[in-house]
């Protein structure tokens, strides 16, 4: 039987971070027309900041027995933070877009995720059960 889900002060402030940062990527991703289209790595990046902090919370609450879906999907996540900054602050001083190899930067993440495929892939129930255990 997982333990009773409990939030406290700190839990309700992470988790309205969360919220912003998932409010800024939806404000950012209608904002990014031709002009401003390089905002979108900022989005990923605030997305990506609040998927890990999202998971956070959830452990930290212990909600996360009841959305299983979330265990370890921010493992992986830092590996695009630095292409994601990277690519930003291209666009932002240089208004570059990247082309072909740049994509390369995403390797690490694509490699970092194989492993896990089989959990991402499984039911909430199997990973509830291997949560229990």
């Amino acid at each position: 039987m997982p333990p009773a889900a409990s939030l406290d002060t700190w839990t309700i402030v992470f988790a309205l971070a969360v919220f912003q940062a998932w409010f800024l990527t939806l404000i950012l991703l209608l904002k990014a027309d031709r002009e401003r289209r390089g905002n979108i790595w900022l989005a990923l990046l605030l997305l990506g900041f609040g998927l890990m902090m999202a998971e956070y919370v959830l452990w930290w609450t212990r909600y996360i027995y009841q959305f299983p879906h979330f265990v370890m999907l921010g493992l992986q996540v830092p590996f695009l933070f630095g292409p994601l900054l990277w690519f930003y602050q291209r666009w932002v001083y240089e208004r570059y877009w990247p082309k072909g190899w740049d994509y390369l930067w995403f390797l690490p993440f694509g490699l970092a995720i194989i492993p896990f495929m089989p959990w991402y892939f499984s039911s909430a129930g199997s990973k509830a059960q291997a949560l229990q255990q």
